[in-house]
Formats: structure tokens, C-alpha cells, sequence
């Protein structure tokens, strides 16, 4: 869990930097994936940037901190996330 919310305040970091009109399609993709779909489609996400199998390894374990969190907290993060992407 906390794992997850780092990822998430440094990717919010990147999506609102002033510098940037928007964040990166991929990133928002893989992000999305990573909190909210399956493991299968997060890992599809993430394979054009898989370059061995230790990091294909990292991918899966990341994605099972994400499967840890309850569907509440879920919800919640959903809905965080639309509030933040408003104002970038």
C-alpha cells in the first residue's frame, strides 16, 4: 500500500507540473492498469518497457500491492484520481 501511494504522488507530480499541458497518454494508461485492472492487463501495459525478466518480476509484485487494496479504498483512489486529472 504504501508502495502504491509513492507511485501515486509521483506520478501526480508529474501530471500537474506546470511545464506540462497534459501527462503522457502511456503513463495515464499504465497507471490506470496498474490500480484498477487486472494483472494480465497491466502487465500488457507494461511489456513494450520490459526489458528482462527481473523487471517483468518487479511488475508482478508490483501489481500485487494494487490487488491488496480494498474495494473501497479503490473507489476512493478512482475518484482521486478523476479530481486531480481535472485540473491538469
Amino acid at each position: 500500500m504504501k508502495l502504491t501511494l509513492v507511485l501515486l504522488l509521483v506520478t501526480l507530480a508529474f501530471c500537474c507540473y506546470s511545464a506540462t499541458a497534459e501527462a503522457c497518454p502511456v503513463l495515464r494508461d499504465v497507471i490506470s492498469k496498474f490500480l484498477f485492472a487486472s494483472r494480465d492487463q497491466y502487465m500488457e501495459a507494461i511489456a513494450p518497457f520490459v526489458t528482462s525478466p527481473t523487471m517483468e518480476n518487479a511488475g508482478l509484485e508490483l501489481k500485487g500491492c494494487a490487488l491488496g487494496i480494498s474495494k473501497d479504498h479503490s473507489e476512493a483512489l478512482k475518484e482521486l484520481m478523476r479530481n486531480i486529472l481535472k485540473e491538469c
